[in-house]
């Protein structure tokens, strides 16, 4: 069974399948914590794509939206940057072939809403991936949602600062393809601001928020 809790009322005593009936509740309770941007730490967060155990401090209320804006105004002038950069390890069709989707995903996901509208329309495989995960969701406050069918809790903010816990289990590497490859290295070489916003879905761990916990 999983919780919301604060120091003074335990707002979901019963199993959270009764969440979607309290969203109202919920929203009230945790939105009044949550000014603008707040920082959430988020302690023993094991992950189990690496393997490890870190403790993170995270900017809730980050806005995702600027963090695309942010992104699609320094891939506008980095073309080359990224084919001098990369040359060496990369045929320069690959790496022209990563830059592009990524150029024309930020191109999408910045636009206009009027022009999204018109995308998701033409059932643009961007749009539809991005209103996909929305439709998922429900928004409890900035950084909170959960799923609406598996009902897990997830927190969304800025990575401040990662604190190496343990390794606690061996995590066989993964081959990825080429075109991934190129493309992670991009988003490194160019900071994207995108890639330093972690997605936390709980599991034995407990995040304290202006004196309001969420345990699962």
């Amino acid at each position: 069974m999983n919780t919301l809790e604060t120091k003074e009322i335990n707002l979901l005593e019963n199993n959270l399948n009764d969440l979607l009936n309290t969203k109202e509740r919920v929203l009230k309770a945790v939105a009044s914590t949550i000014k603008g941007t707040s920082i959430a730490y988020i302690k023993e967060y094991f992950s189990k794509s690496s393997g490890l155990v870190n403790n993170y401090s995270v900017l809730l209320g980050y806005s995702n939206e600027n963090a695309i804006m942010n992104d699609w105004e320094i891939i506008k002038e980095s073309k080359q940057l990224v084919l001098d950069t990369l040359k060496d390890e990369f045929s320069e069709e690959a790496i022209l072939k990563a830059f592009n989707e990524l150029y024309l995903s930020l191109e999408k996901r910045s636009s206009s809403d009027e022009l999204k509208a018109e995308l998701l329309a033409q059932n643009d495989s961007t749009m539809n991936r991005s209103q996909g995960q929305k439709d998922a969701f429900i928004h409890l406050a900035k950084g909170i949602k959960m799923h609406i069918e598996t009902r897990q809790i997830y927190v969304e903010g800025l990575e401040i600062r990662k604190t190496f816990v343990e390794k606690r289990v061996e995590v066989k590497p993964t081959n990825s393809r080429e075109n991934t490859i190129i493309k992670r290295k991009i988003e490194k070489l160019l900071n994207f601001r995108q890639s330093k916003i972690r997605r936390f879905t709980f599991s034995e761990t407990e995040i304290s928020l202006q004196g309001l916990k969420i345990k699962a």
